[in-house]
């Protein structure tokens, strides 16, 4: 059973902060993607002890997933994402079909096959993070007020 480098995921948004840096590499600002993560994080939990398990490390949170799945709609490879963020490439894939089902199941936006759907699903997602909760971002309205970011 192979073990993978403990990814930090708080040491690395000091890093974006810190670079400014976060949009460029996510394709969305900070703030828009906390409100992602509060949309998502009910489907993209992970069980903490298979996680363990199966990887050695620390369970991989909603917010690593929201960033593995953002990266791949950027356009990164499988295998360059989960060099990043210390997971094997099967973890890596399943990560971002997991995103990605989330993704349509929340924002009723299809998952992409190829490179321009890709695109068109990043500036979807772009969008929809910009507008107010009060204008019906997602199809549950789940998300909060802006004032807390």
């Amino acid at each position: 059973m192979a073990s993978f480098r403990l990814f930090d995921w708080d040491n690395h948004l000091k890093m974006t902060r810190h670079t400014r840096g976060f949009q460029r590499r996510y394709g969305i600002t900070e703030q828009s993607f906390h409100k992602l993560v509060s949309i998502l994080r009910a489907d993209l939990q992970v069980n903490e002890l298979q996680s363990i398990r199966s990887g050695g490390a620390d369970p991989i949170t909603p917010d690593m997933i929201v960033a593995v799945g953002l990266r791949s709609l950027g356009g990164s490879l499988t295998e360059d994402i989960a060099e990043i963020f210390g997971m094997s490439k099967t973890t890596a894939h399943n990560k971002i079909y997991s995103f990605l089902h989330a993704v349509d199941k929340h924002l009723n936006i299809n998952v992409p096959m190829t490179d321009e759907e890709r695109e068109a699903v990043l500036s979807e997602i772009k969008t929809r993070m910009m507008l107010r909760p009060d204008r019906n971002l997602a199809r549950n309205n789940e998300l909060d007020d802006d004032s807390d970011y």
